[in-house]
């Protein structure tokens, strides 16, 4: 088997190579600082290319949770307004899990089950020290 050139190994890894996903140019201010977060709270190679449209999609619902959110912080219960904006809540609320699910963002995929009891078991009960 004849040996690959240094050229044709470089080019194989830079081809391989885990990259951070790629910032949409458009991305509003606040959508910005949640791709920011999530991208840099999985490892380098947690989101492949094709990730980016669910990654935006995910970005822009839960930007628009909390706009959503402002607006029902500012409307008395049981009114009309009220009742559509806790309804869009909850319609963002299901989309954003869905997306969490699908790009594996949530605590139970990230999480062995037999690590989570473990971790369950070494978890102190009760008060912190420092709060008693």
């Amino acid at each position: 088997m004849p040996r690959k050139s240094t050229e044709a190994q470089v080019s194989e890894l830079l081809r391989n190579a885990r990259m951070r996903p790629i910032l949409p140019p458009d991305l509003p201010a606040a959508e910005l600082v949640i791709w920011e977060a999530t991208v840099s709270a999985v490892p380098v190679g947690w989101f492949q290319p094709e990730h980016e449209p669910l990654l935006s999609q995910y970005v822009a619902h839960i930007a628009r949770a909390r706009a959503i959110e402002k607006r029902i912080a500012n409307e008395d219960t049981g009114t009309a307004a009220y009742c559509r904006l806790a309804r869009a809540a909850a319609i963002e609320s299901r989309a954003i899990t869905a997306l969490a699910r699908s790009l594996r963002l949530t605590k139970h995929s990230r999480v062995r089950a037999d690590v989570a009891d473990s971790m369950a078991k070494k978890t102190p009960r009760g008060k912190p020290p420092w709060e008693t």
